[in-house]
């Protein structure tokens, strides 16, 4: 078996029964992730073998307890140490490391355990009467969080654990509203000419013109009427008579006349 990468969390639980004056299990809740030197978490059952060691490197083995068939999904398992054999030997005064060994392979490094498990220490607690005084500060992994004066000089947040897994991603949420329409865009270009169309159908034939003439009689008499038809021929029309002086414009010619009794025709064929 390969060496394997381990990144551990501890969570220690207080098992305390209803009574106060009740013994407080010397149990501890270890939960760990293992994986191979590749990252890729281990899964399936495994035998895991647990030792608190006085030093590290070397040492001494305090306590020792295996776990057989420990069940370990994508890399995550957690196991209950102090169940099979007692934890009661341990002096949680002195600091101790952890050293777990799958299949009776060490994961390397040791996990230090600094601070004393609370739900072990609780029993001596509950029997301290009267106010408690720390002289000078007081520090947690060797970091101080309250002076002398009994102020908080901490981090401001206070005692942060580990960041938790990602949770899953949330349902999609409902279609906004519709915006409001935005301002008319400037005019575009002029496109290209578009090609000829095709020759319309042609058109109905227009009605013949007429061929008119001109004619100025003298005299003309009192009937110009009677005059022009009989200067227009049997086949002509009076279109225009005038009696003069006048002048008259055919689509052939134009002829005029001066005096009063004369006549100004146009005639059409």
């Amino acid at each position: 078996m390969k060496k394997s990468l381990f990144f551990l969390l501890i969570t220690v639980c207080c098992l305390v029964t209803a009574t106060a004056q009740a013994d407080v299990p010397h149990l501890i809740r270890y939960q760990g992730t293992a994986v191979d030197v590749q990252g890729v978490p281990l899964e399936g059952p495994y035998t895991l073998t647990f030792r608190l060691y006085n030093a590290n490197p070397g040492g001494q083995a305090l306590w020792e307890e295996t776990k057989l068939d420990v069940p370990i999904t994508q890399g995550h398992f957690s196991v209950l140490l102090g169940q099979g054999v007692p934890l009661t030997s341990m002096d949680w005064s002195h600091p101790c490391w952890l050293s777990v060994l799958v299949n009776g392979e060490e994961l390397l490094p040791r996990q230090p355990i600094t601070s004393v498990p609370l739900a072990i220490r609780a029993k001596v607690a509950e029997q301290v009467e009267g106010p408690l005084n720390v002289a000078g500060n007081l520090a947690i992994n060797g970091i101080p969080v309250i002076d002398s004066a009994g102020n908080w000089v901490g981090s401001p947040t206070g005692l942060v654990g580990p960041q938790g897994l990602q949770g899953p991603q949330g349902e999609q949420g409902a279609t906004g509203a519709t915006g409001a329409t935005g301002a008319t865009g400037a005019t575009g270009a002029t496109g290209a000419t578009g090609s000829q169309g095709p020759p319309g159908s042609p058109g109905s034939p227009g009605v013949p013109g007429i061929s008119t003439f001109a004619i100025c009689a003298y005299p003309g008499g009192n009937d110009p009427p009677g005059v022009c038809a009989t200067h227009c021929g049997g086949g002509g029309k009076v279109v225009k008579y005038l009696r003069g002086p006048c002048t008259v414009t055919s689509s052939t010619g134009s002829c005029s006349r001066d005096y009063s009794t004369d006549v100004c025709c146009i005639c059409a064929q």
